[in-house]
């Protein structure tokens, strides 16, 4: 059955809803008109109460195997596995790992020296001369996460690409020198200071904080640093 018109209308009224909604705003110098202008874009949403609301269920890992056939060249190919939410005190972890990886193709914008320590650059693009891109893939979210490896590449060498992934997956696990580890930290905290001055950033990490866990939580400021800086240090 196709989607219609009252398909669209019920996922509103189930989903989006004037108590879900947080508008929040960088760089305004008039208040009134800020609110004016929400108002006159959003005003019209229509408030339902009880029942009618969809409420999200906790989210449950099933994993599993997805295929998309295409007549394509070329080929892409993820192995993730689950890993943690947001909460939970490995999330450093996972993120020095991705940064480890990092990610790299065959035609990159940027200047010298780009990513030229990443595991993807040297393990798998200069590596191997069917490999057009490789990254690594790393989510959090409020109930469970998602940590893997991506590459893309010719696809007639479609098995040679999904041994190197499941090969550079368990290198992970082996012990990682700790040049490594540490150009990764440095990389991390670059990261962070270099999100807290762009104000976008700031503003989109704090209406995340506040929906998720009810608190800004020193977002954009320097006491911010300190409660992210401390789990990057522990890794």
């Amino acid at each position: 059955r196709q989607m219609c018109i009252r398909d669209s209308q019920r996922f509103q009224l189930e989903n989006i809803n004037p108590s879900r909604i947080i508008v929040c705003g960088a760089g305004v110098e008039h208040h009134g008109e800020f609110v004016a202008l929400v108002e006159s874009k959003l005003g019209s949403i229509p408030s339902v109460e009880g029942t009618q609301v969809r409420t999200r269920e906790k989210t449950e890992y099933l994993g599993g195997e997805t295929r998309n056939l295409t007549e394509a060249n070329d080929i892409s190919i993820a192995l993730t596995f689950e890993s943690v939410p947001w909460t939970n005190p490995n999330m450093a972890a996972f993120n020095v790992l991705n940064t480890i990886i990092g990610s790299c193709s065959s035609f990159s914008t940027g200047g010298p020296g780009k990513g030229m320590h990443a595991r993807a650059t040297k393990r798998f693009l200069n590596a191997h001369h069917f490999v057009e891109s490789a990254s690594g893939i790393n989510f959090h979210f409020s109930d469970s996460g998602l940590f893997g490896l991506q590459v893309n590449g010719v696809s007639t060498y479609a098995g040679q690409l999904t041994d190197l992934l499941v090969r550079e997956l368990r290198a992970l696990a082996e012990p990682i020198p700790e040049e490594e580890v540490r150009r990764a930290k440095n990389i991390l905290k670059s990261n962070i200071f270099q999100a807290l001055e762009r104000q976008g950033d700031v503003l989109e990490e704090g209406v995340k904080n506040l929906k998720t866990f009810g608190s800004l939580d020193g977002i954009g400021t320097v006491s911010y640093t300190h409660l992210t800086l401390p789990t990057i240090y522990s890794v």
